[in-house]
């Protein structure tokens, strides 16, 4: 043991003691705390009408969403970071259990670092720590060099049409009018990338591992097809609906998934994308990409049940041309009924994905 005690529930999945929760929920309230401090910070404390209404020259017209920017801001990172708790701490548990054991067990890992897990280990947290690296490299560059810059050129140049103050290069007001705002703005920004890695990171390990887990089940069903008697058809039926059962306690939980990144492109279409950059709308194109790797992963999982599910219902059809009760029972469409059966946030995505898809437009 790793001195953490999980609870194991009904459905095969690990409970995370309340004390580990409770500190993952200060981590995620500290880091919204300092968000909130940079947004106030950089559109209040060092006010600027540059950096309040730079959505006017972006756009030639007076926006209606530059005041409430801030409160857009916050909304997208408040999002986030309750998304990204609820994975770590009720949906994703397994993962995180594994993750904090794999924390303590850190100095072991380095002292052996070409066993193969070790290794796996060591690849997860490198690719971790270089998405953290690059990340602030990158908006310290844009918050505190490109984006002042841009900001000051595009506001002297087009800001006095609106009748705005637009200062000069030698005018004393020119830094705290295009740079303090702008360098506020990095806290905000970066701990927005730290909520993601987690929203990011989980589903996809998590789809890695169960991959591995059904394809340790499916191996007997696979070396079953030909069979020989009774008795090996019904050890074949028997190891299917295991691995079913097991299929559909690993995919509920990808519902959630898909109900937060619904709700994520719902805020992103209703209002977050009326405050952002060509820049800003590129990097959430390309975070939206990144979210649809665990849809894919789901989308992948049922294409692998279908597969087993009709291999092994040709092997059962060969062997006795009795494969209609199997077939009712275990299709696809019985699973996806028993998913949403067993998991209402599974209907509700499904919903809130019928009713604003159509509205949809991150362009």
């Amino acid at each position: 043991m790793t001195g953490m005690s999980e609870k194991v529930e009904q459905d095969g999945t690990t409970a995370l003691p309340g004390r580990i929760i409770r500190v993952f929920l200060i981590i995620y309230l500290a880091l919204w705390f300092l968000s909130l401090i940079g947004l106030v910070f950089a559109y209040f404390i060092y006010y600027s009408e540059a950096f309040t209404h730079w959505l006017d020259v972006n756009s030639g017209t007076r926006s209606a969403f530059g005041p409430y920017a801030p409160l857009i801001h916050l909304g997208r990172s408040t999002l986030l970071a309750v998304i990204g708790f609820i994975f770590l701490s009720y949906i994703f548990t397994e993962q995180t259990a594994a993750f904090i054991k794999t924390t303590r067990n850190f100095p072991k890992i380095i002292s052996h670092p070409f066993r193969l897990r070790n290794a796996r280990t060591l690849l997860v947290f490198m690719i971790v720590a270089a998405v953290l690296i690059a990340a602030a490299i990158l908006q310290y560059h844009h918050h505190f060099i490109s984006g002042p810059e841009i900001l000051a050129n595009n506001w002297i140049a087009y800001a006095g049409e609106f009748g705005y103050q637009t200062p000069e290069v030698d005018d004393y007001l020119y830094r705290e009018f295009y740079y303090i705002p702008y360098n506020w703005g990095f806290i905000h920004d970066y701990i927005f990338v730290i909520f993601f890695v987690p929203v990011f990171l989980l589903p996809l390990y998590s789809a890695l591992n169960d991959i591995r887990v059904l394809r340790s089940i499916k191996t007997p069903i696979v070396n079953a097809y030909k069979l020989t008697d009774d008795f090996r058809m019904k050890k074949l039926i028997d190891d299917f609906e295991q691995f079913k059962y097991t299929f559909i306690n690993k995919i509920g939980k990808y519902a959630s998934y898909f109900f937060c990144f619904i709700l994520i492109i719902c805020y992103e279409n209703w209002v977050g994308v009326k405050i952002l950059s060509q820049r800003g709308r590129w990097l959430l194109f390309m975070g939206i990409i990144l979210l649809l790797i665990g849809l894919i992963s789901i989308i992948a999982a049922f294409i692998s049940y279908e597969r087993i599910f009709r291999n092994v219902s040709d092997t059962i059809w060969n062997y006795n041309r009795e494969n209609d009760q199997f077939e009712e029972k275990h299709c696809a469409v019985r699973v996806l009924r028993a998913v949403f059966r067993r998991n209402v946030i599974a209907s509700a995505a499904i919903v809130l994905f019928s009713i604003f898809s159509p509205f949809i437009d991150l362009g």
